[in-house]
């Protein structure tokens, strides 16, 4: 005897919504995050606004790195990842890199192979940088 389609589409219905609770049960708990400062700033090359270059943050008490990325105007906002803006207090040595392939302003003593300038992010902040390289 066939089942009544009406009946089927409530089973496959609650199949998949069992299926995909299963699922999301199965994952990892969300990561937390450590506590977070905002941090932006302002890269210049002889004044001007260095549009597309990679602004890297990288952790003097560990390898922990966080980037941003200058807009037209110059400007950047430090991303801890993709989903979390800011960066952890502390001391960080900042190096910079082309982001286009089709140019590259960077002075030599300001690349991301260099041992970059220190910074202190803090707590308490402002933490709004300005780069004249």
């Amino acid at each position: 005897m066939k089942a009544h389609p009406k009946r089927q589409f409530i089973r496959i219905c609650i199949a998949l919504t069992l299926g995909i609770s299963l699922l999301n049960g199965c994952g990892s708990a969300k990561e937390t995050l450590p506590e977070l400062v905002k941090v932006t700033g302002i890269v210049t090359v002889q004044g001007k606004p260095a549009t597309e270059v990679v602004v890297i943050f990288v952790s003097e008490s560990d390898t922990q790195e966080v980037r941003g990325w200058t807009n037209p105007d110059g400007r950047f906002s430090l991303m801890y990842r993709n989903d979390a803006a800011g960066a952890v207090p502390g001391r960080y040595q900042v190096r910079f890199a082309s982001g286009s392939a089709d140019s590259n302003i960077i002075p030599e003593k300001y690349s991301a192979s260099n041992s970059g300038i220190p910074v202190e992010i803090t707590r308490e902040g402002p933490n709004d940088f300005k780069f004249d390289l």
